[in-house]
C-alpha cells in the first residue's frame, strides 16, 4: 500500500477512503467535486461524536486525494495519537461507523506497526497471511472486516494475484464480490470486540477535576474545552527554554486565580498528575502547603497555567506579533462550509452563535490537519484569538466556582487485585478459540537439545589447549585435514636422535626410569584421589556451598519419597547426621553449567556479554525462554 511520510513519526494512524461510485470515473474535476462533497457529508455523519472529543495530539480529519494513473481520488487523513491508544481505536470506530452507514465506502486503516487489525485477531488467522502478504488486501467494507484471500485453484488465478495486488484492483474485488473476501466469525468479533466498547466508552475516559487555574485559563477552557490537550502536552515535554516563560508567566499570571472544573481525558490527567514539578522560585506561583486540603487541586491548576504559558509562547513565537490569527480563508473552505450547510452539519444554528463557532471551529480542524505544523498551527490561532477577544468578569468565575459539582474520584489510576485478575482473565479468554495443532509443540523437544548442545560445546571448549593465539573455539578452529609428509617427519626424528647421542649414561638411566614408571601406582593414587573428593563433597553436601549446587534429582519434584524417608527415620531413630550419607546426590556438572550460563545469559538482559560471546563463537543458539 502507498504510504505517505508520515509514518516517519512514532504512533500514527492513516486511513484511506475510497468509493466505489467513483473508481469508473474517467473526469478528474468532476471526480474532485464528489469527492469534497462526500468529505463533508462524512464529517457531518460523525459531528455528534466528533464535537465533544478531546483529542490527545492531532484530530481525526479528511483530505481530498485527486485520482493519478496508479491509484484512484479518495479521501485520506493521518492522526498522530501520542500515547493515547484509545484516540487511534476510536478512529477505528468512526471507519467502521462510516462503512457501515455508506455502502459504497471501502476504508483501508494501519499505523506503524502496519495492519495493526490483524495483530488482534492473530490467533485466528490464515497461515498466509503475512505482513509482506497482506498489502492491499486488508478492507473494512458494510461494516466489517474484509481480506482477499489466496487463490485456491488455478482457475482463480483469472481474478486472484497470488503476489502483490494492485490497489484498484483490489477494489474492485471488494466491490464485485467477484470471491468472498468476508472473513471468519473468530477474526470479525476479535477485531470488533475493541470497537463495540464505543461510543459508551467516550464518557468513561473523561476525567472532570476541580483546579485553581490563572483567570484566563478558565475563561479559555469554558470557550474551548479541548484546548486542555495542547496545554498538558506542552508542559509534558517541556524544555529548559520553555521553563524561561513559566518563570515569567506573562500571558497567564497565577493571579487572579479563580476555582475552575476542568475536563480531561484519563491519559492527560494522569500524564499531569504524575509529573513532578517545582515553580521557579523567582515565578509569582506561591502554593499552599502540602498539607492543605486542596493542595492537590493548586498543584494541577499551576502545571496547567505552566503548560497554557508554554503552548501560547510557542505560537507566538512563530506568529509573529502583528499577524492576524484566524485561519485563513480559501475558495475550498467556503466550498467545504458550504456542503456542511448541505448536509446539515450546523444543527439550524444560527451564524455567529456560540454552537455554531464551536461547530465551525471543529470542522476547520478536520480539514486543516494535512500536517503536524498545521494542526498545531490551527489550535495556536483558536487560542490567541479567545484570547484576543476575551470578554470575561472575574467576580462571575468565582460565583460560577461555587456552584461547581462534585469532581470525579481518581482512584482509577490504582488497580486492585481483583482488577489485575479480570485483566488476566480476560487475556485468557483471547486463546479460547486457539487451535493447538497450529502450535509448534516440536520447538520445546528442539529446546532441550539446543540446551544439551550448550554443555557438550562447553566441554568441547575446556578440553580444547588453548596457545598463545588464543582460546580455540570448537567449529572455528582451522581445517581438520592434515599434511603429513612421512620423510620429513622421520628424516627430522632421526636428526633428534642423533643430536643427543652424546648425552651422557647417568642421564640415559634417568630417561630409560622414567619411562618404566608403574602404571599400576598411577591408577592406585588416581583411585585413592577420587574417594578423598567423593568423602569431601559428601562432607559439604548438607552445608550452604553444597546446597547451591544443583544435583542429578533436583529437577524431579519427588515429595513423597522425602515423606517416606521422614517416616522411616522416625521409626528407625535414625538422626540427621545418619542420613547425610543416605541422602546424598551427586553434583550434576552439566546441569549446573547450563544454569549458571542461562543465569548469566538473561542477566545481559539482551546485550552483549561473556554468556553469548562464548556461546556464539561455538555456534551455540540459547534457545527461546531459556529463564524457564
Amino acid at each position: 500500500m502507498e504510504k505517505l511520510s508520515n509514518l516517519n513519526c512514532d504512533n500514527v494512524v492513516e486511513y484511506r477512503l475510497y468509493s466505489t461510485d467513483l473508481l469508473d470515473i474517467k473526469n478528474t474535476d468532476k471526480c474532485m467535486e464528489e469527492l469534497h462533497d462526500r468529505q463533508s457529508r462524512y464529517i457531518a455523519h460523525l459531528s455528534h461524536f466528533l464535537i465533544d472529543y478531546i483529542w490527545q495530539n492531532e484530530s481525526f480529519h479528511l483530505q481530498v486525494i485527486p485520482p493519478t494513473v496508479a491509484h484512484p481520488g479518495h479521501l485520506y487523513g493521518s492522526t498522530q495519537f501520542a500515547d493515547n491508544i484509545d484516540d487511534e481505536w476510536f478512529i477505528v470506530f468512526l471507519l467502521v461507523n462510516l462503512s457501515s452507514a455508506f455502502k459504497d465506502l471501502i476504508i483501508s486503516v494501519w499505523d506503524n506497526d502496519d495492519q495493526f487489525l490483524l495483530i488482534e485477531a492473530a490467533n485466528y488467522l490464515p497461515s498466509w497471511l503475512e505482513p509482506n502478504t497482506s498489502n492491499n488486501r486488508v478492507f473494512l467494507y458494510n461494516g466489517s472486516l474484509q481480506i482477499i484471500p489466496l487463490p485456491n485453484s488455478p482457475a482463480e488465478l483469472a481474478y486472484l494475484p497470488v503476489g502483490n495486488i494492485s490497489i484498484t484492483k483490489a477494489l474492485t474485488i471488494i466491490r464485485d464480490q467477484t470471491v468472498n473476501t468476508t472473513v471468519s466469525t473468530g477474526i470479525q468479533q476479535a477485531v470488533l470486540n475493541r470497537v463495540k466498547e464505543y461510543p459508551n466508552k467516550l464518557s468513561k475516559e473523561k476525567h472532570k477535576a476541580h483546579l485553581y487555574v490563572p483567570a484566563n485559563v478558565a475563561y479559555v477552557l469554558k470557550i474551548k474545552p479541548s484546548l486542555v490537550a495542547p496545554a498538558v502536552q506542552a508542559f509534558y515535554e517541556r524544555d529548559p527554554i520553555d521553563l524561561k516563560a513559566c518563570r515569567l508567566m506573562e500571558h497567564f499570571p497565577p493571579e487572579p486565580c479563580v476555582k475552575a472544573e476542568v475536563t480531561f481525558t484519563r491519559c492527560l490527567y494522569a500524564q499531569l498528575l504524575q509529573q513532578k514539578f517545582k515553580p521557579d522560585k523567582r515565578s509569582p506561583w506561591k502554593l499552599p502547603s502540602q498539607y492543605h486540603n486542596e493542595y492537590k487541586a493548586y498543584e494541577l491548576g499551576m502545571k496547567l497555567g505552566c503548560g497554557f504559558e508554554i503552548f501560547y509562547s510557542r505560537i507566538k513565537n512563530k506568529s509573529g506579533t502583528g499577524q492576524k490569527h484566524c485561519s485563513p480563508a480559501t475558495p475550498a473552505s467556503a466550498k467545504y462550509i458550504s456542503n456542511l450547510q448541505k448536509h446539515g452539519y450546523f444543527q439550524n444554528e444560527i451564524e455567529g452563535s456560540l454552537r455554531y463557532q464551536k461547530l465551525l471551529d471543529a470542522a476547520m480542524q478536520y480539514i486543516d490537519n494535512a500536517s503536524e505544523d498545521n494542526a498545531t498551527n490551527h489550535i495556536g490561532y483558536e487560542l490567541l484569538h479567545i484570547l484576543e477577544t476575551a470578554n470575561y468578569n472575574i467576580e462571575e468565575l468565582k460565583k460560577e466556582s461555587e456552584l461547581l459539582q462534585q469532581e470525579d474520584d481518581d482512584s482509577w489510576l490504582e488497580l486492585s487485585s481483583q482488577e489485575v485478575d479480570n485483566m488476566i482473565k480476560k487475556a485468557e479468554g483471547n486463546l479460547d478459540g486457539l487451535n493447538i495443532e497450529d502450535l509448534d509443540l516440536e520447538g520445546d523437544e528442539d529446546q532441550y537439545k539446543e540446551l544439551d548442545d550448550v554443555a557438550s560445546g562447553m566441554k568441547s571448549f575446556i578440553s580444547n589447549i588453548s596457545s598463545y593465539e588464543g582460546a580455540e573455539f570448537p567449529g572455528s578452529g582451522k581445517d581438520d585435514s592434515i599434511n603429513f609428509n612421512p620423510e620429513t617427519f622421520f628424516q627430522s626424528i632421526h636428526q633428534f636422535l642423533q643430536g643427543n647421542a652424546n648425552n651422557d649414561a647417568t642421564s640415559e638411566q634417568d630417561d630409560s626410569s622414567d619411562s618404566e614408571l608403574d602404571l599400576s601406582d598411577i591408577r592406585e593414587n588416581m583411585n585413592q584421589m577420587e574417594k578423598y573428593m567423593d568423602q569431601m563433597d559428601q562432607e559439604l553436601a548438607p552445608t550452604t556451598m553444597g546446597k547451591s549446587f544443583a544435583n542429578s534429582y533436583d529437577y524431579v519434584n519427588d515429595e513423597a519419597s522425602v515423606v517416606k524417608s521422614q517416616n522411616s527415620n522416625n521409626q528407625t531413630g535414625k538422626t540427621d547426621s545418619d542420613n547425610v550419607k543416605d541422602d546424598y546426590k551427586p553434583v550434576d556438572v552439566d546441569v549446573n553449567l547450563v544454569k549458571n550460563i542461562l543465569e548469566s545469559y538473561n542477566a545481559q538482559q539482551g546485550l552483549p556479554g561473556p554468556a553469548t560471546n562464548i556461546l556464539r563463537s561455538m555456534n551455540i543458539q540459547i534457545p527461546d525462554n531459556s529463564e524457564k
